[in-house]
């Protein structure tokens, strides 16, 4: 998370605790989209929620822009994708925080399978507008729903499946180019 956002929510009480609920039930419906897979790329690890989903045996490969001990550090508005070893990957609440989203996906385009999650543009949006507001975390952009599943099909993924994980959230489960059969 940027430290704008991070900012934000050190004065509300209980954010964090409902962020983190959300967290786990988001990694948790990764999970199941990335069953199968014999090794993950976390991009965007935050706390590695993630690996204790996973089915076990499965290679787990932590990335995020912050040093958590034992994740490999990047911070993709400022540098690519490191080579990772692995059939899947998992981006969740990352895209919005990236300022190239199409530089990105191309370099997600290896992977068989991709799990990613994103915030879309939605009504909670306009009533902030309305009110003057701004959103507090920190995003870099902000697409519809139509917009950013043209983006991901514009670089070749196939959507197999997707599932609201929230209000203005969804989960996609992305079939790579090179994997795709539709």
């Amino acid at each position: 998370m940027t430290n704008l956002a991070l900012d934000s929510f050190k004065s509300q009480p209980g954010v964090w605790e409902r962020l983190r609920t959300t967290w786990e039930a988001r990694a948790s419906m990764a999970a199941q989209y990335l069953s199968g897979e014999e090794s993950v790329a976390d991009i965007g690890c935050g706390l590695m929620s993630l690996r204790k989903y996973l089915s076990a045996g499965v290679r787990y490969v932590p990335l995020d822009v912050v040093d958590r001990g034992g994740n490999i550090v990047v911070d993709l508005n400022h540098a690519p994708l490191p080579p990772v070893d692995t059939t899947a990957a998992s981006m969740l609440g990352v895209i919005e925080y990236l300022v190239d989203v199409d530089g990105v996906l191309s370099q997600l385009r290896s992977f068989r399978t991709v799990a990613i999650s994103y915030n879309h543009w939605s009504l909670k949006d306009v009533t902030y507008r309305l009110l003057g507001k701004k959103r507090p975390q920190g995003w870099k952009h902000h697409m519809k729903r139509t917009d950013f599943e043209r983006a991901i099909r514009r670089h070749g993924f196939f959507i197999e499946a997707q599932r609201r994980v929230r209000w203005g959230e969804t989960l996609y489960r992305l079939r790579g180019p090179a994997f795709a059969t539709n």
